[in-house]
């Protein structure tokens, strides 16, 4: 049994999580009035939904980080990028890479007997132009794995591991991952399912590295190789 390292002491509670939450809540809302108001007044916008999309999206990645950042520097006085794991991985980094690599390949083993129906989903609109489609895949693999793992294995997972042990903060966390997903997939309930199992084994790389950075490795990963799937399909 290791002795615990004291830079993995959890400090902050559920209302730091909720006081996160409500940076995010506030964004998307005034993000959200802002570009319809934008959309009201210069029409011409409509077309250019996808990037408005885009600053959407890094608008509440924006909130998310000063929710991140308020809570544990400003409020507690402590290292954010540490508190929530931010640090080199005692598993190093093939591991992390190599099991991002093949769980896609696991989970399309695991979800296809299922057939999971055909919709459509928020992402159509990105893969209008191949332009679209290489700004997805930038934000897939990059701030998006990093910004979800702060959020879901570095401030979430070890709050509930301390409120309910180890294997419950993780299976949670991964549920609460799937679940937040699904939209995204059209709610098809066997992509939310594989979410939330890729999610579980975030989590568990998390626990067993103690560090956001193997499960950010491997969440970047694994949305490479879905990435590449999707650049395959479309010929580009």
């Amino acid at each position: 049994m290791r002795e615990a390292d004291p830079r993995e002491e959890v400090f902050w509670g559920y209302q730091d999580v909720a006081m996160v939450v409500g940076f995010a809540v506030a964004a998307i809302f005034g993000l959200l009035l802002a570009g319809g108001l934008l959309l009201f007044l210069f029409p011409a916008l409509n077309q250019h939904q996808v990037a408005l999309a885009v600053f959407l999206q890094f608008g509440i990645y924006a909130a998310i980080y000063g929710g991140l950042y308020f809570t544990f520097t400003i409020k507690h006085h402590k290292p954010m990028l540490d508190s929530l794991g931010w640090r080199r991985s005692r598993i190093g980094l093939r591991i992390p890479v190599l099991a991002g690599g093949l769980l896609p390949f696991l989970l399309s083993a695991m979800i296809t007997p299922f057939h999971p129906p055909k919709v459509a989903t928020p992402f159509d609109k990105f893969l209008a132009s191949p332009a679209w489609i290489w700004a997805l895949g930038v934000i897939a693999v990059t701030v998006g794995p990093w910004m979800e793992e702060l959020v879901f294995r570095g401030l979430l997972q070890p709050l509930l591991s301390r409120s309910l042990g180890v294997v419950a903060g993780v299976a949670i966390t991964a549920a609460l991952f799937g679940a937040l997903h699904a939209p995204e997939y059209g709610f098809v309930w066997q992509f939310a399912v594989a979410i939330g199992l890729a999610g579980l084994a975030f989590g568990i790389l998390r626990a067993w590295s103690g560090s956001t950075l193997a499960s950010t490795l491997m969440h970047g990963t694994f949305n490479l190789v879905m990435f590449c799937g999707l650049l395959f399909t479309k010929k580009l």
